[in-house]
Formats: C-alpha cells, sequence, structure tokens
C-alpha cells in the first residue's frame, strides 16, 4: 500500500492514493489583458503599505461540488488529497476541450486502486454549481483512468524505485511557452517495507502535448535541503510535499514545506515553508525548468538539496506545522496571498512581490470544530472533520489570479482517520478586504477595476496517521 499524508506532514500506509491539486496556468493582472497571460509581479508593492494583509471571509454554506457517491459505482475515488488545478475558459482552453472547466485532481480514480495510487485524473465540468456534469478521460471499459499514475501498486511490499514511485499528484498545469502543457507535481517514495517504512517527497515537472498524456520526470527539479533519508519514523513524510505554484512575471514559483529528515542538521527544528524559482523561458518544447532556491534574500542556493530560508514568518505566530501553501494573486487589491494549514487552522498571509518574499506574519481565518471533549481541537483529530487543500478562484479569470471574491474549493472529510473514500470536493464562497494593522484597525475596500482570478494551499510530518 502506498504512503498518504496529510496537510500536518504526518504520512499514513493505506489503500487509498494521494490527490493532488494544481495551481494551474498564467496569471493575469488586468481585466483588459488576454486571458492566459502571465502577471509581472515587479512594481506590485507600490499598492499599499507592504504592512496591509488580505483578509478573507467565508460563507456560512458549504456545498459538495464532487464525491465518489457522485461517479459511476465502479470508480473509487477519495479526492482531492492535495490542491485542484484548474483551467477555466471557453473550450479551446481545457486539454480535453468541450468543457469549460478543467480541474486535475489527485487520488484513487479508477475501478482498481491498487494500481492507481497516487495518481493525477483530470476532471472536466461545464460548471461548479448544482447540476454539474463530470467527466474523467480516458476512460477503459467505462472506468475512468489517471493521466499521471505512479508506477508503485499501493498493494506492494515496497515502492524504493524511482524518486516519484509512490505518487504523482498535480500543484499546477500551465502553458509552456515553447508549446504543450508543464505540470508542477508532487513526487513521493516509499523508503522501507510496507509496514515499517515512511515516506520522502519531492517536486518534479511533468510535461505534455495535449494536456491528457503525461510524461513523468526521471528526476526531481526541487527538494527540501535534505538528501533522501536511509532511516525514519513508520509511517513519517518527510521533504517537501504538497507545493503550490503560480506563473508571475516570466517566472515560475513553486511553495512547499521543508519538513527535515531524522538525519538532517534541522531535524529538531519545525517544518518551515520555503520557495524555489524558474525562468519561464526555461520551458521550451521539452524543458523542466532552471531552478533556484530562496536564502537569505535572493534565489542563489540549488534548488535540489540546497539550503533555504523560510518565506513565511510562521515560526513566530501560533501556526504549528504549516503545510499545503497555495498561491494566487489578487487583482482587485494587487496582491499575492498565500493560504496553507496549520495543526489550528487555516491561515493567509500577504505579500507584494515575490521577487523579495515579503510575506506578512499568518492570520487564522478559519478554525476546526471539535465537541467539547475533543481538546486541543485541531485538523486531522482521528473521528472528528479535517478541511484542508484549499484553492481560491474567481469564475471567469484564469487561475491563480482572483478578484475581491470568489469560490474557495476544498476537501472535506466527516470523520477523518476512521475510513477511506470519505474526501469530498467541497465549495464555499469567499471574499476578500484589505487591512492595514494598527489600534484602530482600518478596512480598505477594492478599487472598481473588474476583478481578475487567484488559486490554492499544503502538508506535513512525523507521526503515523493510520495504517
Amino acid at each position: 500500500m502506498g504512503q498518504r499524508h496529510h496537510v500536518l506532514g504526518r504520512a499514513r500506509l493505506g489503500l487509498a492514493a494521494l490527490l493532488v491539486s494544481a495551481a494551474v496556468q498564467a496569471v493575469t493582472v488586468s481585466p483588459s489583458a488576454a486571458r492566459g497571460g502571465h502577471f509581472d509581479p515587479r512594481g506590485v508593492g507600490s499598492a499599499a503599505s507592504s504592512s496591509a494583509y488580505l483578509s478573507i471571509g467565508l460563507g456560512a454554506t458549504a456545498t459538495t461540488v464532487l464525491s465518489a457517491q457522485q461517479l459511476k459505482t465502479k470508480l473509487k475515488m477519495d479526492v482531492p488529497d492535495m490542491h485542484t488545478a484548474v483551467l477555466q475558459g471557453p473550450p479551446s482552453v481545457c486539454p480535453n476541450g468541450g468543457r469549460e472547466l478543467c480541474l486535475y485532481v489527485s487520488g484513487v480514480i479508477s475501478a482498481k486502486p491498487a494500481q492507481d495510487q497516487g495518481s493525477t485524473g483530470l476532471i472536466t465540468a461545464t460548471d461548479l454549481s448544482n447540476g454539474s456534469t463530470y467527466a474523467l478521460p480516458p476512460a477503459a471499459a467505462g472506468v475512468a483512468e489517471p493521466v499521471l499514475a505512479a508506477p508503485c501498486p499501493s498493494g506492494a511490499p515496497s515502492c524504493n524505485g524511482p524518486w516519484d514511485s509512490a505518487y504523482r499528484g498535480a500543484n499546477l498545469v500551465f502553458a509552456a511557452p515553447g508549446g504543450g502543457w508543464a505540470m508542477i507535481y508532487h513526487g513521493q517514495k516509499r523508503v522501507g517495507s510496507k509496514k515499517s517504512g515512511f515516506g520522502f517527497a519531492q517536486i518534479g515537472v511533468a510535461r505534455s502535448a495535449g494536456g491528457v498524456t503525461w510524461t513523468a520526470a526521471s528526476s526531481p527539479s526541487v527538494s527540501g535541503d535534505d538528501p533522501p533519508p536511509v532511516s525514519g519514523v513508520p509511517g513519517a513524510l518527510y521533504g517537501s510535499p504538497e507545493p503550490g505554484a503560480i506563473v508571475a512575471g516570466g517566472d515560475v514559483y513553486v511553495f512547499f514545506p521543508y519538513i527535515p529528515t531524522p538525519s538532517s542538521p534541522d531535524a529538531k527544528n519545525p517544518p518551515i515553508i520555503e520557495a524555489a524559482r524558474a525562468s519561464l523561458s526555461s520551458f521550451g518544447p521539452s524543458g523542466l525548468g532552471s531552478w533556484s532556491k530562496f536564502d537569505n534574500g535572493r534565489f542563489s542556493s540549488p534548488a535540489v538539496g540546497g539550503a533555504g530560508t523560510a518565506v513565511v514568518p510562521t515560526t513566530a505566530s501560533n501556526c504549528s506545522r504549516p503545510g499545503q501553501p497555495w498561491v494566487g494573486h489578487s487583482s482587485a487589491f494587487n496582491r499575492y496571498l498565500m493560504v496553507f494549514v496549520c495543526e489550528q487552522g487555516w491561515f493567509s498571509s500577504t505579500a507584494t512581490s515575490l521577487d523579495e518574499e515579503d510575506w506578512t506574519p499568518p492570520v487564522l481565518f478559519f478554525a476546526p470544530s471539535c465537541p467539547k471533549s475533543v481538546q486541543p481541537c485541531q485538523e486531522f483529530t482521528n473521528g472528528q472533520p479535517t478541511d484542508d487543500n484549499g484553492i481560491l478562484f474567481t469564475a471567469g479569470d484564469v487561475s491563480p489570479t482572483i478578484g475581491s471574491a470568489g469560490i474557495l474549493l476544498y476537501a472535506h472529510v466527516a470523520d477523518w482517520g476512521t475510513h477511506y473514500f470519505g474526501r469530498a470536493l467541497t465549495e464555499r464562497a469567499f471574499s476578500l478586504s484589505l487591512k492595514v494593522p494598527s489600534s484602530t484597525s482600518t478596512t480598505l475596500r477594492p478599487p472598481p477595476s473588474p476583478p481578475t482570478t487567484l488559486r490554492p494551499p499544503p502538508c506535513q510530518g512525523s507521526t503515523p496517521c493510520r495504517t
């Protein structure tokens, strides 16, 4: 069985495959700009004081968009287990054609889950409201199959093969300048046996001519600061799981939690969120990007195994074990927004520059709800509701650009850890306001220009979740 992880960085050994969502396609800043253009992040800081931050308000009503029960009885799904990558626009925008929305998801997406552990599938939809129509191409015998599958069956005694042998989950899908499509994805392998092994995650780039048939990378493009470990806590997950990514200003930025391995000099330090960057021009017809990691104020460190520094000041906040970072850009407020999950709930941070990574201290905007008998009340508490893998988008915009309002897409589990196939793709309305910290809090309304689009968040750990 493959290894599965959640936002806190804890892996779990089990039947279900991981779902990965991708921050998808390029960002546009001007409402008049052609859809599919890329946003230039330079000069963003002129909009307002860098101390201002985006505050997220969520609607009270949660609606199930997609669950296994809504699909064919032979099809088993447990999604989303990572961010959902959304492509939206006219039929020509979606690789499969003929639908308004294309969503790349990862998880169990086949009648034979033992063969499809940790795979990415493609959902096409006409809408995300009631009455949506879904299909997962390509199909075989009436059952959807993955478009990027991990080679190691979930029931195998070991998955000690390639770096991504146990999991391949999308986190960003975008049109490459040299033609075709590129996918930033979470790759994971199991180290050791099924019962006593642990997971190690890195980040790679897959390529596709049409967006349906993908070729995985032979080696990772980005990783945490440590080499693959030879020993670890059974069921744990180390490395750089569940990244989020964005195309901006001629560059591709990826954000990821760094979970130190037991042999690392950082082993006693809490997880942090790091970043890496590659020029968009380095994604030629078959290019996988020329990457460097953010370290001490510059993108100058080797992306695989190089030293990195935290881009979000989570260690000084009440956010424990940050993971699942998703990054988008709000055209209404000219700000970048990062959404991620901690043990205490969902947090957000705001930046004016992706070159400088000037992120504000995290702000809690969604806390889990538990009965009084369950304390402390945290995400990923066995038997309790859990919500994670969130992304934001505004209908009609090119993800991950958002306006001042839109839809939050996330995974909801009614009773975490009690059974598989319990996840459901869920939506809530969201709204943004810009606040300036002061003794008399000020809320700034968005400028009158039309909105654009945005996208989602994260994961981490070191103790087993379930088997």
